[in-house]
């Protein structure tokens, strides 16, 4: 089971120049397995490791003006002037921060398709009109498929690596394009399947073969049952509870605080 808090506020963009998703997107998607040798981040003008025992000793374990050599998808080694095996790529990581990506808890990424919508509307307007409105138009897989590819750009560029989807909806068109998009951003990524949606046979059954084509085969995949908080929504949590036993996988709970 795992909790959460829901914060409203976006992460942006420092000033200063980040590299986050080389390292940890990177390694996750298995790019430096592509680069063959792999690559040397050259100079960044601050490694956070997370690493007590590295650097300053502190939580965040930071070295300043620092190496961090990748080799296939392992952080080899992190330091000062460390030497440039035959073969590796140099990245010069001067005026920026290399530290591990964000974990983004609770997303809907196919609603890049009404970012701005009914922002003059109070919260049951803007869940008639917008979300309201992508079920009312009926969109297609592929237009499903745009939208989340569109937020997980969005989502790489502010050094998001991994991210829980909750498509809401789970039928047929509009799962598959989502979870196609989730795959094809090389992202770790899990999706929230709604516990009470099981009930239908039809949903469960897409949620099987959903699993079974795009989630099992995928190391960065994993499949979720979610629900609302007890408090209010008692009879979805048993039923997710029951669900996530069914199939085996997390249940995920969002407490709100």
């Amino acid at each position: 089971m795992e909790f959460h808090t829901r914060r409203g506020a976006d992460m942006r963009r420092a000033h200063i120049g980040i590299v986050l998703t080389l390292v940890i997107g990177g390694v996750a998607a298995g790019y430096g397995q592509a680069l063959g040798g792999g690559y040397l981040i050259r100079n960044a003008s601050l490694v956070l490791t997370m690493d007590q025992g590295l650097g300053d000793q502190s939580v965040l374990g930071q070295l300043e003006d620092a190496d961090v050599l990748l080799v296939d998808d392992t952080i080899a080694a992190v330091g000062v002037n460390l030497l440039k095996p035959s073969g590796t790529a140099v990245i010069d990581g001067r005026g920026m921060i290399v530290m591990p990506g964000f974990v983004n808890t609770h997303d809907h990424t196919l609603q890049s398709l009404i970012r701005g919508c009914g922002l003059d509307d109070n919260v049951v307007g803007w869940l008639e009109r917008c979300p309201g409105g992508i079920r009312r138009a009926a969109a297609t897989e592929s237009e499903i498929y745009a939208a989340v590819r569109l937020s997980t750009a969005g989502l790489i560029d502010t050094g998001v690596t991994t991210v829980v989807d909750w498509p809401g909806r789970f039928d047929t068109p509009v799962v598959r394009g989502n979870v196609r998009a989730l795959v094809d951003s090389k992202m770790r990524f899990a999706v929230a399947v709604f516990g009470f949606a099981l009930d239908g046979s039809d949903i469960a059954t897409t949620v099987s073969a959903i699993k079974h084509e795009f989630i099992d085969p995928n190391p960065l995949a994993t499949l979720q049952v979610a629900t609302h908080p007890a408090p209010f929504f008692a009879a979805h949590v048993t039923k997710a509870t029951e669900a996530a036993l069914s199939f085996g996988i997390k249940l995920h709970l969002v407490v709100y605080l």
